[in-house]
């Protein structure tokens, strides 16, 4: 018996070591490209930049997402580690926009399980071209989601965001002033057709917004919202609303609390006062 298990652990040793020197001897730049032509298309066109393969995994330079927007990574690591192998996952670490994403693919989910910490969302070209967000903010995320239903829980934080009030930048009617929000937190689950949803705000609206979205899938914009707005604007800020403080006026409490639900089809929803 000891005799055939010596024989065995040669045997795997021996097909390690093929499976290794062929791995590492791999062209980077072929296998790129046989991933890029891989990539579904739906999911826009990915290049990607001094691809090496080592003896535990990938590194890359970096990766372009060209979709609705273009999303640029630093150097890029995945990892095959066999304590991931075993579990039947596959690592991966990459440097965004000044921050780190690092998570694990689960392979029999197939299941995404990710946190980032540290990233500037504002140094993502598109977004600072739109110039809506006027300061630097830094987020943080963790969540676990399904890759193929993307059922699962997000949490996503923000701190110290700035946003303008200015028009071309907002897209609304009315000119509003500059707001400054210390940290957001949104938490979302989504099962199904549905998205649980709460985003807390704190700065010059402490609030909280929280409900549900019914998604419809084909025709998006009649997703069904179900959803209630509390909080309070800082007295800072109130004193800078102007006519915004007047339409407003009419989903206040006595105190000066602004409550009200938001329900009914996205693409014309319901406002009412709570």
């Amino acid at each position: 018996m000891n005799g055939l298990v010596k024989k065995t652990l040669i045997g795997l040793l021996w097909l390690w070591l093929f499976w290794a020197a062929f791995w590492v001897s791999l062209d980077g730049d072929r296998l790129a490209r046989l991933l890029e032509n891989q990539w579904p298309a739906n999911l826009g066109v990915l290049k990607i930049s001094s691809l090496e393969t080592r003896l535990f995994g990938l590194t890359a330079q970096s990766l372009v997402l060209n979709g609705p927007g273009e999303l640029v990574t630093g150097p890029v690591a995945i990892s095959f580690a066999p304590w991931h192998l075993l579990l039947g996952r596959v690592g991966f670490e990459a440097e965004l926009y000044q921050g780190k994403l690092a998570g694990v693919v689960s392979i029999w989910g197939p299941e995404l399980i990710y946190e980032a910490r540290g990233i500037l969302p504002n140094r993502h070209a598109e977004l600072r071209k739109m110039r809506l967000i006027t300061s630097n903010p830094v987020l943080s995320a963790q969540g676990r989601h399904g890759l193929l239903s993307g059922e699962g829980q997000s949490e996503i934080s923000l701190i110290q965001v700035s946003i303008s009030g200015n028009p071309s930048q907002t897209g609304l009617p009315l000119e509003m002033p500059d707001t400054s929000l210390s940290r957001v937190v949104l938490t979302g689950e989504l099962k199904g057709n549905e998205l649980k949803l709460n985003v807390n705000t704190q700065g010059d609206f402490g609030g909280q917004l929280d409900g549900t979205i019914q998604i419809n899938r084909q025709t998006p914009q009649l997703s069904q919202l179900n959803l209630k707005l509390s909080g309070q604007f800082a007295p800072e800020l109130e004193s800078r609303l102007g006519l915004v403080a007047t339409l407003i006026q009419g989903y206040r409490d006595p105190a000066g609390h602004i409550g009200l639900s938001i329900e009914g089809p996205l693409q014309m929803p319901q406002v009412r006062k709570l």
